[in-house]
């Protein structure tokens, strides 16, 4: 028996992207046919992308009816008789999303594998918190090795994990070798015997750590490492839980965005970005094939790398576009003027926020618009820190840099010099109001069609449980066929 609808006007809740303009968890007010209804005033630009973005119910709706009807054989609102749809990607002639109709609008027919189970947030235990910086992963690196032990969160103590005196001196002694800092005491350790808490202490003596280039996510193996690059914003460390889900002799290493800690200025162009990107993924492994992967903007910057790679005669064994545009409809996408609006930008950042880390994030926008300028960027990192999204000890400009490195992108735009030799493979969330063709473009910029894998969640949540167990097999898979 199917549920009865909900109100027009209590809306749909989805993906924070998609959430309204108002600043709250509730969905836009919604017009007679489920579409939001535009406001007046400033927030029309936001609602426009809201608004051509079918709400999350409804197009699970009508992905269903999509599947009943390929099982009848017969289009879903087609007469009895009328043929089925093809079921292979088709290519045709590429409009505006917004002016498509109908369930599939402009996205290409494709294949929709078995349905997946949708868990409820009070149905999901809590998630232990992860490491949010380079301190952080190393001395959970450290603890999980000491104790054999995976599931570690940054808050937990460390003697009620199992831990005794001489584990303690063993982590005090690997932090001595590992760290460029000046020791820690016992008294110290069992003061504060968190990873959280040492972390703030180890940052308090030194930050440099911070800037590090190459971010070894998962540091064990002798295979060919796997290099994957973050989306805008620049954080490494929400691919932590993919890293440890790859095989145990897998090096798994992400690139750190200069000037995401403010000790250097950022890149203003993607192809700037790139070539210290390959100075820095050199310095570990200095030839080919490479194994290069990105997530949304990281997509385009991976692309770029091998091209890069390419003119020097290096190969690459593969690049993985990790739910993200390819470079053409990427800068057509109205989310490209949403960054480049600091205020904009901050309200989008923040509702991000959200998805990461599974919970919510008390972000107005009116109590937003109420906060000056120039502190906004303090406001929202507080609100971070209160929820254990960020350290402690973080800089209150950290929302600001997130957001002044994705605008700097956005601004300059990229246009590939030459056409990628290699395929793409195209990991494609099924609910990604991003991605919402079964290609992403990526044809365009490749001599050979792309390789897509259509996955679990969206474009967050494709990295985090339960989705990211899927995410891993499928790279693991993708990975093994590009060493073939």
């Amino acid at each position: 028996m199917r549920r009865a609808p909900r109100p027009a006007a209590a809306g749909p809740r989805g993906h924070a992207r998609r959430r309204s303009a108002e600043g709250t968890e509730h969905a836009a007010p919604c017009g007679g046919a489920g579409h939001p209804v535009a406001p007046a005033g400033s927030d029309r630009r936001l609602l426009r992308l809201v608004a051509r973005r079918a709400p999350h119910r409804e197009r699970a709706r009508a992905r269903g009816r999509l599947r009943r009807a390929a099982g009848a054989g017969q289009a879903p609102d087609a007469r009895p008789g009328t043929p089925a749809p093809s079921r292979t990607v088709r290519h045709e002639p590429r409009t505006p999303r917004w002016k498509a109709s109908g369930p599939a609008r402009a996205r290409a027919t494709c294949t929709r594998p078995h349905s997946r189970a949708r868990l409820r947030k009070k149905d999901m235990p809590p998630r232990p918190v992860t490491p949010r910086d380079i301190y952080e992963l190393r001395l959970w690196q450290i603890c999980s090795d000491l104790l054999h032990v995976d599931d570690i969160g940054v808050k937990d103590d460390f003697f009620a994990l199992g831990g005794d005196h001489a584990e303690a001196e063993a982590v005090l002694d690997t932090i001595a070798a590992q760290f460029d800092a000046p020791p820690l005491s016992m008294q110290m350790f069992l003061e504060a015997p968190t990873i959280e808490r040492i972390g703030c202490r180890l940052r308090a003596r030194s930050r440099k750590l911070c800037e590090q280039p190459v971010v070894p996510l998962q540091p064990h193996g002798s295979k060919r490492p796997f290099f994957f690059l973050p989306s805008g914003e620049g954080n490494v460390y929400y691919f932590h839980a993919l890293a440890r889900r790859m095989a145990p002799d897998q090096p798994f290493h992400a690139l750190q965005t200069r000037g995401l800690h403010g000790a250097e200025p950022p890149f203003d162009h993607v192809e700037d970005m790139a070539a210290d990107h390959i100075e820095s993924m050199r310095s570990v492994q200095p030839h080919g094939p490479y194994l290069l992967g990105g997530h949304c903007v990281g997509a385009m910057v991976a692309l770029e790398m091998a091209l890069q790679l390419q003119r020097r005669g290096e190969r690459v064994a593969l690049l993985a576009a990790m739910d993200g545009l390819a470079p053409a409809p990427f800068f057509r996408d109205e989310i490209t003027e949403i960054v480049q609006d600091p205020f904009e930008a901050m309200m989008f950042f923040g509702r991000g926020f959200m998805s990461w880390f599974g919970q919510a994030l008390p972000l107005r926008r009116e109590r937003l618009r109420a906060v000056e300028p120039e502190r906004r960027s303090a406001y929202i990192t507080e609100l971070a820190r209160e929820r254990s999204m960020f350290p402690p000890d973080e800089p209150d400009d950290r929302v600001s840099r997130l957001v002044d490195l994705a605008a700097r992108i956005c601004r300059a735009g990229y246009e590939p010099k030459g056409v990628y030799t290699g395929p793409v493979s195209f990991f494609r969330a099924y609910d990604s109001a991003l991605c919402e063709t079964a290609t992403g473009g990526w044809e365009e910029v490749s001599t050979q069609p792309p390789r897509v894998r259509e996955l679990p969640g969206d474009h967050v949540t494709l990295f985090i449980e339960p989705h990211v167990d899927r995410l891993a097999r499928e790279l693991r898979a993708t990975i093994a066929e590009s060493q073939m």
